[in-house]
């Protein structure tokens, strides 16, 4: 990942263990897609007891915007084509799946 993006991470309160879960779903994406990351983003809000919730988060390149939603609990891709203002896009759900080696318990 990129110095701004762990910079950016950090900023919004982003611990290690929850960073270690993005840099996962980083190097997911990094393999799938043909372009570079350039950017990411991560929903995210305040309870009113100042404790920090964070949805989603989306990864963008050039022609591509890859979405991992509900990202702490789930294992939900999403993957779309921007093109000429249409999107095109492919959702994976996995379990036990690494995308290198599968096993019995591996679904996608």
């Amino acid at each position: 990942m990129k110095t701004e993006h762990l910079e950016y991470l950090k900023a919004i309160g982003i611990k290690e263990l929850i960073k270690e879960r993005v840099e996962e779903i980083y190097r997911f994406y990094s393999e799938i897609c043909p372009q570079e990351i350039e950017d990411l983003f991560v929903s995210e809000y305040l309870e009113e007891d100042g404790t920090r919730i964070y949805q989603n988060i989306r990864f963008y390149s050039k022609d591509f915007v890859m979405l991992a939603n509900d990202f702490l609990h789930e294992n939900e891709f999403n993957f779309a084509l921007r093109a000429n203002l249409e999107i095109i896009a492919c959702r994976i759900l996995k379990t036990d799946y690494d995308f290198k080696k599968a096993n019995d318990k591996s679904r996608m």
